[in-house]
């Protein structure tokens, strides 16, 4: 009996002693970057506390990029979504199930702010003001738009002079023309 107590105590430490020595790591991204208070959302792999700006986005492969403060966008591209020949969001489940496959490109905790619209693959959580059109992939707050407003997954308030579109929402949509879903949700 002491002997097996004397090899197993022998074995718990060389495991410890070589548990030192091997080489482990959680992911294969690299690390994220902490960025303060200003920097560009343009860099992958950055967390950024404070204010993170650019000129534009577009739905890209993923940058992992975190803000928390004020996302803004000095040029964007929603206003284009005007003339787009069909809404950006999911239509059906299937390219549903496709665009959750994607990793998301942001992901936003505050506010996001973009003067003609922003198109993005991203997060926002918190407020989403854009002055033309909108695109994100998930909004949890308030979502706003002076033209259309599309987003894939709703959970608050989605505002827009003039068209909203949302293929999954829980909560509010107000708009002054047309308010569209694709699947079921709760809608008022």
């Amino acid at each position: 009996m002491r002997g097996t107590l004397y090899l197993m105590r022998a074995f718990l430490t060389w495991l410890v002693i070589l548990g030192f020595f091997v080489p482990a790591s959680g992911q294969d991204s690299p690390e994220q970057r902490l960025r303060l208070p200003i920097w560009t959302f343009h860099q992958k792999h950055t967390t950024t506390v404070g204010l993170n700006i650019g000129l534009g986005t577009v739905r890209e492969t993923s940058r992992h990029v975190k803000t928390i403060g004020v996302h803004a966008e000095a040029i964007g591209v929603g206003l284009f979504l005007l003339l787009a020949p069909r809404e950006a969001t999911a239509r059906d489940s299937v390219e549903w199930g496709q665009r959750l496959v994607d990793s998301l490109s942001e992901r936003i905790y505050g506010v996001s702010l973009s003067p003609l619209g922003a198109v993005c693959d991203c997060a926002v959580h918190g407020l989403s003001l854009n002055g033309g059109g909108g695109y994100q992939r998930q909004v949890n707050g308030l979502s706003a738009a002076f033209a259309i407003n599309q987003v894939d997954l709703m959970s608050g308030v989605q505002a827009a002079c003039h068209v909203n579109i949302a293929f999954r929402a829980s909560g509010l949509q107000a708009s002054m023309i047309h308010n569209q879903r694709w699947c079921s949700m709760v809608f008022m």
